[in-house]
């Protein structure tokens, strides 16, 4: 294995060869260390490249960004640098260090040590594994390697989830994406930490990065099932800063959130985020969404989606034709209609023919109808797309039929306007 980080392709081994010059002339140690070490173990692929180096990290980390031509930010608080390159590419330069914790969820306090420190203070095993770039040499102290022939998660030590406590969250994330198991020492502590509160030790900002994290796994229905199973979204939100919690209708099945992910393929518009807080959360308050980054329009979407799409839901029940069926839902969200398909899933050849009303478009617009603008235009082009769609109308005639509902539609404005004007007058 002492080629594990050849042959990667461009710009990857642009990059390490580049490094490997630097740390050489200046006879510096250079490691790979976590998550690229883990994925290069398993046969995965990684794009961005974590480097550490014991000595003079900063030296280091400067000439790199000058010949790959990157944006270097430094972070001396924590002895790292982030560069990046032109082409999105991000490289990570630290310097082997220790850490120690001043308190429960408080960020690192860090020094400057050896590559066994370094390895010591990491998360869980699998990402205790370092391969010095310029000799090939593994370094595995903490049988890293073992639990990844293994398939387990392990922490380091029984103060790792207090220390830090997003690395549940992390653990619950890597048994997913990897098909990994937590070891029973490893389990238990996650229990543990979660019935002390450990999540709210943490600022908000952190744990909402982790699970908008989660949002974003390939297989997100087996991240937020283990996130359901052990509690962590009630732990969470029982610490919002009301101090009365936040209502949490049940606990999505481990269908309903497959049938949320494969209804998101399908919506391709939909936001993944929204949707999928909706089907876990209901009614919260801005409080309990602090620290999420949500914008103004993403807070009042989530405020309003799963008690709208509820009583959509109810409606779509009662509608006696299929063109009321889709009258309802052609201009709601996309996320409404994902999370629709999830509490009315009984309808899937209307979803089918929602989606190719959704796609259709009208060879002409309001302007070619001759009538003055208004929303009777809108209308008239809402209805005729429905009608096409229904096969109620065929292509050549949609243009008259429009024209026919927009004057009835104008019509019925004028009479309506001129009976509330007479109102007036009396």
């Amino acid at each position: 294995m002492s080629d594990l980080f050849s042959n990667l392709g461009e710009p990857l081994d642009g990059i390490i060869a580049n490094a490997k010059e630097i740390a050489m002339r200046s006879k510096a140690s250079l490691y790979v260390i976590g998550g690229p070490v883990r994925d290069r173990l398993l046969g995965r692929s990684f794009t961005d490249l974590d480097l550490t180096v014991a000595g003079d990290a900063s030296s280091f980390a400067r000439e790199l960004a000058t010949r790959l031509g990157a944006r270097l930010k430094s972070h001396p608080r924590f002895l790292t640098f982030k560069l990046e390159l032109a082409d999105g590419v991000v490289v990570d330069v630290t310097t082997t260090r220790s850490e120690r914790y001043s308190q429960p969820g408080a960020l690192p306090e860090v020094k400057r040590d050896d590559v066994l420190q370094d390895l010591q203070r990491r998360d869980f095993t699998i990402n205790a594994v370092a391969v010095e770039l310029t000799t090939g040499e593994i370094l595995d102290p903490l049988r890293g390697i073992t639990d990844l022939e293994a398939r387990l998660i392990r922490i380091l030590h029984d103060q790792s989830f207090l220390d830090d406590p997003t690395r549940i969250l992390r653990a619950l994330r890597f048994c997913a994406r990897f098909d990994f198991a937590m070891d029973r020492n490893t389990e238990s502590q996650v229990v543990a930490a979660l019935a002390s509160g450990a999540l709210a030790s943490l600022s908000r900002e952190r744990v909402w990065r982790e699970i908008f994290l989660a949002f974003r796994e390939p297989r997100v229905v087996q991240v937020l099932d283990a996130f359901n199973r052990f509690g962590v979204m009630k732990s969470f939100l029982s610490n919002s800063p009301r101090q009365t919690g936040v209502s949490v209708p049940h606990t999505p099945s481990r269908s309903e959130l497959e049938s949320l992910e494969r209804s998101l393929s399908r919506w391709g518009a939909a936001d993944r985020e929204i949707s999928f807080l909706s089907l876990m959360i209901a009614n919260p308050d801005r409080d309990d969404l602090s620290g999420s980054g949500l914008s103004d329009r993403q807070l009042q979407q989530l405020a309003s989606l799963r008690k709208s799409s509820t009583r959509l839901a109810a409606q779509l029940g009662e509608a006696t034709s299929v063109r009321e069926w889709l009258s309802l839902l052609d201009r709601v969200p996309d996320e409404m209609i994902a999370l629709i398909e999830v509490v009315a899933p009984h309808f899937p050849d209307r979803f089918q023919q929602l989606r190719e009303l959704r796609e259709l478009q009208l060879p002409f617009s309001g302007d070619d109808l001759g009538l003055p603008p208004g929303p009777h235009i809108g209308r008239a082009m809402r209805e005729v797309r429905i009608a096409l769609a229904l096969g109620e109308i065929a292509p050549g005639v949609a243009v008259a039929f429009a024209r026919n509902l927009g004057l009835q539609y104008l019509e019925e404005s004028r009479s309506g306007n001129q009976r509330t004007d007479s109102k007036k007058l009396s």
